[in-house]
């Protein structure tokens, strides 16, 4: 079990002889409907009214997670992509849909994947490098997405904005 202070890590090892479809299937069996973009050698998964996710800089995650900890719910299944410093945490699409909720996101650099919008998963390595890992394991156990943005708001208030 990864701890605030455990170094990002690949739960799920990412390997060169593993398939996109193998990959995919492995996912699917594990309750989240991926799907392989052969025209970039990509796995995502559509959001819908099922799923969702959340993207947050990686500085800000550890203390969601640890908030969402002492509330008693899991993270869920968040992969991060390091090049790009975020985490995407997959949830439960019941984030309240107005301005004032996205706007107060937006300035803490937070993005919500809706119905319809593409997550990126983490993909065989092929002749790309790998570029995102799993933080917790890819499961259909998903946290409400509004407990994520109540996180959020909870540890914004604790550290100033960039």
């Amino acid at each position: 079990m990864f701890t605030d202070s455990t170094p990002a890590a690949t739960v799920l090892p990412v390997t060169n002889s593993e398939t996109l479809q193998a990959r995919c299937s492995y996912y699917r069996s594990c309750g989240i409907d991926a799907i392989v973009r052969p025209d970039v050698r990509r796995i995502f998964v559509l959001a819908n009214s099922r799923l969702g996710a959340v993207i947050l800089p990686s500085q800000l995650a550890p203390q969601v997670r640890r908030k969402l900890s002492e509330s008693g719910l899991a993270f869920g299944p968040t992969g991060s992509h390091p090049r790009s410093g975020r985490w995407t945490v997959m949830v439960r699409p019941d984030i309240d849909e107005t301005t004032a909720t996205y706007a107060g996101l937006f300035r803490r650099y937070v993005s919500v994947v809706r119905g319809g919008g593409e997550i990126a998963l983490p993909t065989p390595k092929g002749e790309r490098e790998v570029d995102r890992h799993w933080i917790s394991s890819p499961t259909d156990l998903l946290p409400p997405g509004s407990a994520v943005v109540h996180a959020i708001k909870l540890c914004a208030e604790l550290s100033p904005r960039r």
